[in-house]
């Protein structure tokens, strides 16, 4: 073999053995990726495993997105037609309903799968967000210490245990792909158009889920910079796709919140430049708690303005935040990752710093759960920097920052895995609000609902309502809600008044109009209820209800045209309501039409054959019909399911007494007597001898 070839075989092996080394290098790392992202996943489920026993929060959304919103109670081609063409609650995410939607039918109302799912999502979530940080940096310590603080913040907690903030966990899964597949697209050589157009496919699924993700187009542009990506023509082109879509969705997020009037208008309680420092003083709020997550509330209100003027601590807000940008800027020329990380949390969260007001919150923790990455990427960083950092002093604080931060996760992930159990109830919920929060008359009246609706804890309600009008003598809402518990607890004139300041304060409340008209026909003012009746109906005509109950009271007015028209509209409405069948046949017979009367409380009897009134009244008709063996027939029925009922007793009495069976009458009569009844001497004494005893 000549030199010259041993040579070249010589430089082949040494290629093949560096190939080889460099295919075990990769093989190595992405094991050791796989399991310190196994580790911290499986940190993250262990923190919020208790969520998955929670229950709804009934009072705060969950009724209104879930148990109570019909669209999702089917699931047709209409109902998903409703969902992606209607607002809902103020705002537009029909991605998000549709999970619902989807659950349902699975498990109905049961809220563990719901539960599960939130929790699933969050994983996934943590998953992405350690592949998105890999992709933008190379150091593995960045990336765990990223992906595990963003799995067990507290502020998470909101985002995962709370079933109606599943959009948050939803947009959040498709904007992390958004940003995977965008930095994919300049990254890889193959397949750009296909990574582009999926990261564009996976921004309209996020703003689907929620309108938040209207922030992605800073996002990217914010990628751009970190990576290097050189400004030009063509990098500006690449975003219009994303600027489209976000402005797009941007106004129907406006439109949806504005059609419940959830755009306020501050502008009485805070001139524009509080409402600047109002900002300045929620993005304290969100760094303050982002390292010391303590007074953890699921509402956080405006502070309250005293003689006309805000807190101090408002006022000294610009301050810090200038005083924390100092550090930043300074930073940028040693590195541009805490820039990133700043400017990630500033995009994200800009658009719910309450410049443009929506809702009574000056901030939510919610908000804070996309938001925070990039806060959690500064934090991961300054400790690498440490860790690698050569300089003698700060080499020897380096174990000291190990400990500091190990203890700074053990005690996130204490309070998150504490925190779940706040938002196991309603009424626990707000309790824990009002232990940051005192003098909220609107946390009252939510405690009053839960515990009348949910708890059936009346007096506790009761106790609830009172403290919230107590608080606030104008706050209308809780007027209609203790009226409801008065009337639910027979406390007839209580209720009425109570009616009649909710009306006071809102005129067009219909739950108060329909809740007077019932109250005054309890009270047996049935003139006086017909106008509420008549008013709510107007309003909703669609209600079955409203036109049953207005029947009721025309028939107890003795307008029994009126009544039957009014139960003829109630059971074209629902025609499976056998009240409206019950007393349309009582006014029929009032009529003196016993037959139509006796087939209305007989198709009543098919649909409902346990009330023994039915019977009874349909007894009363087959004996005006002289029919005296169906009409014993109806009020031993009726006394088969109700043994008390004196009126059936005594009427097949008369009615065995026609049909001459004395012995069953006289054993009749005799148990009136042995259960007090006032029963006619003369009566008694006439079957007593016709049954011949002395």
């Amino acid at each position: 073999m000549s030199k010259e070839k041993r040579i070249q075989n010589a430089s082949g092996s040494q290629k093949s053995s560096q190939n080889y080394q460099n295919d075990q290098s990769v093989v190595l790392n992405n094991k050791i990726n796989f399991w310190c992202l196994f580790a911290t996943i499986g940190i993250t489920l262990i923190v919020f495993f208790p969520a998955l026993f929670n229950g709804f929060v009934l009072n705060w959304d969950d009724a209104g997105y879930i148990t109570e919103y019909k669209p999702i109670q089917s699931l047709s081609w209409q109902n998903i037609k409703i969902i992606f063409t209607s607002y809902h609650q103020g705002n537009y995410h029909p991605l998000t309903i549709l999970t619902y939607a989807f659950e349902q039918a699975i498990v109905g109302t049961k809220p563990f799968l719901y539960h599960l799912d939130n929790i699933i999502l969050h994983l996934l979530n943590v998953a992405l967000v350690f592949i998105f940080t890999r992709k933008l940096t190379n150091k593995l310590e960045i990336v765990c210490i990223t992906a595990l603080l963003f799995g067990i913040h507290p502020l998470r907690v909101e985002s995962v245990a709370w079933v109606s903030e599943r959009k948050d966990v939803l947009y959040t899964f498709f904007f992390m792909l958004a940003g995977i597949k965008y930095i994919d697209y300049f990254q890889k050589a193959e397949s750009k158009i296909k990574n582009l157009i999926l990261s564009i496919l996976f921004i309209i699924l996020s703003l689907l889920s929620k309108p938040a993700a209207v922030c992605f187009p800073g996002v990217v542009i914010l990628i751009d910079w970190f990576c290097g990506r050189k400004f030009s023509t063509k990098l500006i082109l690449e975003k219009v796709p994303f600027f489209a879509i976000s402005l797009i969705f941007g106004i129907v997020a406006i439109y949806s919140q504005k059609e419940i009037g959830a755009i306020q208008n501050l502008a009485p309680l805070f001139s524009f430049f509080e409402r600047i420092l109002l900002s300045f003083y929620a993005l304290v709020l969100y760094f303050s708690k982002f390292l010391v997550p303590l007074g953890l509330s699921a509402m956080h209100p405006y502070p309250e303005l005293v003689d006309g003027h805000l807190a101090t601590k408002v006022y000294i807000a610009p301050i810090i935040v200038l005083a924390l940008i100092v550090p930043v800027v300074y930073s940028f020329r040693k590195t541009k990752m805490i820039v990133f990380g700043t400017l990630f949390f500033f995009v994200n969260i800009a658009l719910v710093l309450q410049l443009l007001p929506v809702g009574a919150a000056i901030i939510a923790e919610r908000y804070s759960y996309i938001p925070y990455i990039g806060l959690f990427m500064m934090i991961a960083y300054g400790y690498s920097w440490i860790s690698e950092n050569k300089i003698a002093n700060i080499k020897k604080i380096k174990p000291f920052i190990a400990i500091i931060l190990c203890m700074w996760i053990l005690c996130l992930g204490i309070l998150s895995f504490n925190r779940i159990n706040v938002w196991k109830r309603g009424d626990y919920l707000f309790e824990d609000i009002l232990l940051n929060y005192k003098n909220q008359p609107f946390v009252y009246n939510n405690l009053g609902f839960i515990c009348f609706n949910e708890l059936k804890e009346n007096d506790r309600a009761l106790y609830n309502y009172n403290q919230c009008l107590a608080i606030d003598p104008d706050f209308q809402m809780a007027y209609g809600n203790r009226a409801i518990l008065y009337f639910n607890t027979q406390k007839y004139p209580e209720a009425l008044k109570d009616f009649d300041k909710a009306l006071k304060y809102n005129p067009t409340n219909t739950d108060a109009m329909i809740g007077r008209a019932n109250t005054l026909s309890s009270l047996n003012q049935y003139e006086k209820a017909i106008p509420d009746y008549d008013s709510y109906i107007s309003i909703k005509p669609e209600n079955p209800s409203a036109w049953h109950w207005r029947g009721i009271a025309k028939y107890n007015c003795k307008k029994y045209d009126d009544a039957i028209t009014n139960f003829n509209k109630a059971l074209e409405l629902q025609p499976n309501g056998y009240e409206s069948y019950y007393w349309r046949g009582l006014s029929l017979y009032s009529k003196g039409l016993n037959i139509e009367a006796i087939s209305d409380l007989s198709k009543a009897i098919n649909i409902e054959s346990s009330k023994s009134e039915i019977y009874a009244w349909r007894g009363l008709m087959y004996y005006s019909l002289k029919n005296y063996n169906a009409a014993i027939a109806d009020y031993t029925k009726a006394l088969s399911i109700n043994p008390n009922d004196m009126a059936s007793l005594m009427n097949r009495v008369i009615s065995y007494k026609i049909t001459k069976e004395w012995n069953k009458a006289l054993i009749d009569i005799e148990n009136a007597m042995q259960k007090q009844y006032p029963v006619d001497r003369a009566l008694y004494e006439e079957i007593k001898r016709n049954a011949g005893i002395k």
